[in-house]
């Protein structure tokens, strides 16, 4: 099962590491999805080489361009679902979910939600 995993992080949270890598582990195709704000600093990622990661490096979240900022992250989320074509979304929040939610059933079957 193909499952694509949806935060708003650069990656570099322990959490989400520790998902992708077990999903990945039990056989699933796992591909990660976040947000780099900061992408002028190094990151030491620790993915299970089996994880794929498409990672939006854009700056600044809280700055005066966070509105484009967001509809930049909705067209990452919408490209790659188009890319990947999962069979689920697992969003780490509700604020995750509703960007993924306009494409349920069209790119995608099942959204599970981390709250």
């Amino acid at each position: 099962m193909k499952i694509l995993y949806l935060t708003r992080n650069d990656g570099t949270d322990n959490r989400g590491v520790k998902i992708c890598n077990s999903l990945a582990g039990m056989g699933h195709e796992v591909v990660f999805v976040g947000w780099d704000r900061t992408p002028e600093k190094a990151k030491d990622l620790h993915y299970d080489p089996r994880v794929r990661l498409h990672i939006l490096k854009r700056p600044g979240v809280f700055a005066k361009n966070s509105l484009d900022g967001w509809w930049d992250y909705f067209r990452h989320v919408a490209r790659t679902l188009k890319l990947e074509k999962p069979d689920v979304v697992q969003a780490v929040n509700e604020e995750k979910a509703v960007v993924a939610l306009p494409f349920k059933g069209w790119r995608f079957r099942h959204l599970v939600i981390d709250v």
